[in-house]
């Protein structure tokens, strides 16, 4: 069984406070503006550390949903995933990156994903332009940019662009997936 993280120090909406005070600018946003139910993870961070003795400002966030409440203490836990996303630091740098080897990784992986979970993740460059944040979708399956958005920096404008990206749509399909799965797997 694994030690419970309860007793961490949490923020105002319930996220745990980071103890390094570090963060990506993008995920530190994130977690204050989309609070404790929005799971996220830097999923690269640990390769480029490895690989290249540094950790670089372009990273890839994985946004997940976890199985109930009730099994934060297992280790055999059911995850649906999100949404990708990749931090890029200008609109050329995302636009090179869709020929990337890297990105096209990234898109097999969701790609890959869709077959257990049965909902398709989304995959986003994101771009940092100093008050807002310019999302660029791109198709998991052709590398194509199907939508894009530019959201301010407030907490008020990021559920709704969750909302308008289909990610909060997604977020309740997964969970009712996982409900579902899980309650086929009781025994009766």
């Amino acid at each position: 069984m694994m030690t419970s993280q309860c007793n961490e120090e949490r923020q105002e909406n319930g996220v745990r406070r980071r103890m390094d005070g570090g963060g990506e600018p993008w995920s530190n946003d994130h977690r204050d503006c989309l609070g404790n139910d929005f799971h996220m993870q830097d999923i690269d961070a640990l390769y480029g550390m490895v690989q290249f003795a540094k950790n670089a400002s372009e990273k890839l966030f994985a946004e997940y949903v976890p199985d109930d409440y009730e099994n934060r203490n297992e280790f055999a836990r059911e995850f649906g995933l999100v949404a990708l996303f990749d931090i890029k630091r200008t609109r050329g740098a995302a636009q090179s990156a869709r020929l990337a080897l890297s990105t096209k990784w990234y898109a097999w992986l969701a790609r890959v994903v869709t077959f257990y979970q049965e909902v398709a993740p989304k995959f986003f460059f994101v771009i940092d332009e100093g008050e807002s944040y310019h999302y660029l979708e791109s198709d998991i399956w052709t590398g194509d940019i199907v939508a894009e958005r530019t959201v301010p920096k407030t907490a008020k404008s990021w559920i709704g662009c969750w909302d308008e990206l289909g990610l909060v749509d997604i977020r309740q399909q997964l969970k009712t997936l996982i409900r579902n799965r899980a309650a086929a797997e009781k025994p009766t």
